[in-house]
């Protein structure tokens, strides 16, 4: 394949592709006018709490898994603290707000692609790619990050999503340097250092160390000596970044990691989640049995299947991405990328059968998008060269096609996505209940009632009132709840648990719920409580 040209200026294609990308980040963010779901209403609200001088609690319970003892409750047993810290930085410099809270994740989405770009580079060095397709493979990449479908929704969310992404793919460019025999202590100290903070981002960040395996059964280029001192450096920065965060762990829960998450490992529905009372353990696992057990790691290895094919290759890079994996197969470089993806969909399908499919897989896959896109860049090429020698066709002309219609693909994936997101799915009506009903609550409800909601972040959010999640079980367990944590007032809306449809749809009436209002689909209603709520201050 006999492409003309030279490798162009990588500083001005860098500007270029860091001010499309911030352009792009930036106009996506300005669509949204709030967080939209319970993980970004949770980082915000910690955020708030923080820069009111509260310190790092929640002034909810989203779940019961920590049998939590009151009002506020220690942040972050469950999910990390990272997003909630960049937020925070952002309130000192812009003040708290919605739009200062995507400030952060602004700025680390629209590096992304420059991450790609240099990955790609490091990737088609290696595989002695010259000429015009060591310029356009780079950029390839570096602009499908910058429309990367299902994630440009999220980029600028106030999550984890833009920090995992690009500290998860620092690490594992750093790793790939380290497979290539790279002798300087710069690469295993940044992979030591975006383990921490991808850590700090994710709990299943600590996968990302688990490639410095791969540098014991490398023979490039690296003494054994140096390949251990390398990874007792990485270790060593990894520990550096997260001793603050397990000192305060030990401060307040007694052990450098709390245990709540684990809990998710013995699920046996993805509700269980917000049950109360109930036993979730290995045994309670074990007891439903093998035949479900089973039935549901095929269901999860499907749904997370489909998160690789729609979500990470955008369904039109399937191809490209195998086709680039065997013209690649032999790049140690990428050897750390195979090892944490397979790790990656492992996990969220074997171990954590129903958060995987329901976000997880999707909130940790942001590290892969530079090396996948990157594998697939290569794949087109190939494919390409192929298609222009069995046809007799100019090779440069196909590929100039290909390339601008793999972008315009990304670019009609992302637009559907977000049209979707806005208009379908009415992103910024969402939660607009709990700006009514906190109107009402506050002429006719104390402000020191509890409340017991569905989505207790995004309540607390709009009400700033102390509330707690309705529990996923019966009426019975409501009202267990209720007099344990000294609820007022029970709000089912349309999604509620399924033990609690005949309250719901009228069918079953008990004196100790009265309805009081109805917003819409949404039913309130009031609790005879036997004792006031329990509220730490």
């Amino acid at each position: 394949m006999n492409f003309r040209g030279r490798e162009g200026n990588v500083v001005f294609h860098l500007l270029g592709l860091l001010a499309l990308s911030f352009a792009v980040r930036v106009g996506v963010a300005l669509l949204f006018d709030r967080p939209g779901y319970m993980d970004a209403y949770y980082y915000f609200d910690v955020a708030e709490s923080i820069y009111h001088g509260k310190g790092m609690v929640e002034e909810f319970l989203w779940n019961y898994l920590d049998n939590p003892q009151g009002i506020p409750h220690p942040a972050f047993l469950y999910w990390m603290p990272l997003p909630s810290l960049l937020i925070y930085l952002s309130f000192l410099a812009l003040g708290a707000s919605y739009r200062a809270s995507q400030a952060p994740f602004i700025l680390l989405a629209a590096l992304l692609p420059l991450l790609s770009y240099f990955v790609t580079r490091d990737v088609i060095r290696r595989e002695h790619i010259h000429g015009y397709l060591q310029v356009t493979f780079p950029l390839l990449a570096a602009l499908l990050t910058v429309f990367s479908g299902f994630y440009t929704v999220y980029w600028a969310a106030p999550d984890n999503f833009a920090p995992f992404a690009l500290a998860g793919g620092m690490c594992l460019w750093g790793l790939g340097k380290m497979m290539q025999g790279e002798n300087s202590l710069t690469w295993p100290f940044l992979v030591g250092v975006t383990a921490g903070l991808a850590h700090l981002a994710r709990a299943d960040g600590l996968l990302l160390l688990a490639p410095l395996v791969l540098l014991f059964i490398n023979r490039a280029g690296r003494h054994l000596t140096l390949r251990w001192r390398g990874c007792v450096l990485a270790l060593a920065a990894y520990a550096a970044v997260m001793a603050p965060w397990f000192i305060r762990n030990i401060s307040v829960i007694g052990s450098p990691l709390p245990a709540t998450g684990l809990k998710s490992v013995f699920l046996t529905d993805y509700d269980d989640l917000f049950s109360y009372g109930r036993e979730i353990s290995l045994q309670s696992y074990l007891a439903w049995g093998a035949g479900n057990i089973v039935r549901s790691k095929l269901w999860a290895a499907w749904l997370n299947f489909q998160t690789v094919l729609a979500v990470f290759l955008l369904v039109f890079l399937a191809p490209p991405f195998v086709v680039g994996a065997w013209k690649l197969r032999k790049c140690r470089f990428l050897w750390p990328f195979y090892l944490y993806a397979a790790l990656l969909w492992g996990t969220m399908t074997l171990v954590f059968t129903f958060p995987g499919p329901r976000g997880s897989l999707f909130h940790s896959g942001g590290a892969l998008l530079p090396f996948v896109f990157a594998v697939s860049a290569v794949g087109l090429g190939g494919i390409s060269e192929w298609w222009a020698g069995k046809r007799s066709l100019n090779a440069d002309a196909l590929w100039r096609v290909n390339f601008a219609a793999a972008i315009l693909m990304a670019m009609l994936v992302s637009g559907f996505v977000l049209y979707r997101a806005i208009g379908c799915n009415g992103w910024n009506r969402r939660d607009t209940l709990y700006e009514e009903v906190g109107a009402w609550l506050e002429a006719n409800v104390p402000d020191e009632a509890l409340m017991m909601v569905g989505n207790p972040p995004g309540f607390y959010y709009f009400t700033h009132r102390l509330c707690i999640v309705v529990p996923n079980g019966d009426v019975e367990t409501v009202l267990e709840v209720a007099n344990r944590y000294g609820a007022s007032h029970l709000l089912l809306e349309l999604n509620h648990p399924k033990p609690l449809a005949p309250l719901y749809e009228g069918q079953l009436q008990d004196a100790r719920l009265r309805p009081v209002k109805r917003f819409g689909d949404a039913v309130l209603f009031a609790i005879e409580a036997k004792q006031k709520a329990f509220v730490w201050r």
